[in-house]
């Protein structure tokens, strides 16, 4: 909209400019209007430009979904050349019209093309306009926020757990570990099983 917005004065400096240029061209060529025969072809090529427009965003919007070699594809480009080669013969008829008229029908061209960018622009606003107005915003607060006394993380007392018990596990672990690794003599029966005499033996006492 803020773009549309600022292009709005350029077109309607351009209607402005287009039309002024029309009008000074007829006082001083003392042409008052075109001919049947130039209204009639000017008439002609704004319907087929119409047209024209219509089937590129067409075929927009077929790109999107067929390659140009599909029959729909085919149908559309056929039909938009035929249009163009129409329209470029209705421009070689107006070439072959009075200076004068052939002036006048180019600025009286010039003046809709203005007239129908204004136009479009307007009525692009207008709708951008409409849309903003409907907008309504859906935002709304379902509860407040409040803080809890406690935080929420760390849990001390859980990790302090986790901890503990860990610490045992590990503990644990390392003692079965080592002792699985350990490989002293641990009796005399392993002493003899070697060959070796056994001459005395010092019992463990407990006290």
């Amino acid at each position: 909209l803020d773009f549309i917005e600022t292009q709005l004065p350029e077109a309607e400096a351009a209607v402005a400019e287009a039309e002024r240029d029309l009008n000074e061209y007829r006082q001083s060529q003392n042409a008052i209007d075109l001919g049947f025969e130039a209204e009639s072809i000017l008439t002609q090529i704004g319907q087929l430009e119409t047209e024209l427009s219509q089937v590129q965003l067409e075929e927009e919007t077929l790109k999107e979904n067929y390659t140009p070699k599909h029959p729909v594809y085919k149908q559309l480009l056929d039909n938009k050349a035929h249009l163009e080669e129409r329209i470029s013969l209705l421009r070689n008829e107006a070439e072959e019209l009075p200076r004068t008229q052939r002036e006048v029908f180019d600025k009286t061209r010039r003046l809709e093309l203005a007239e129908e960018t204004y136009l479009q622009l307007l009525n692009r606003a207008q709708e951008l306009r409409v849309l903003k107005a409907s907008t309504i915003g859906n935002v709304r607060i379902l509860d407040t926020a409040h803080a809890t006394p406690q935080p929420i993380a760390p849990r001390k007392s859980m990790i302090l757990g986790l901890c503990l018990v860990l610490g045992a596990l590990l503990g644990a672990a390392f003692v079965l570990v080592r002792n699985a690794l350990h490989r002293g003599i641990q009796s005399s029966e392993q002493i003899e099983n070697l060959g070796i005499p056994v001459f005395a033996t010092i019992n463990k006492s407990l006290s």
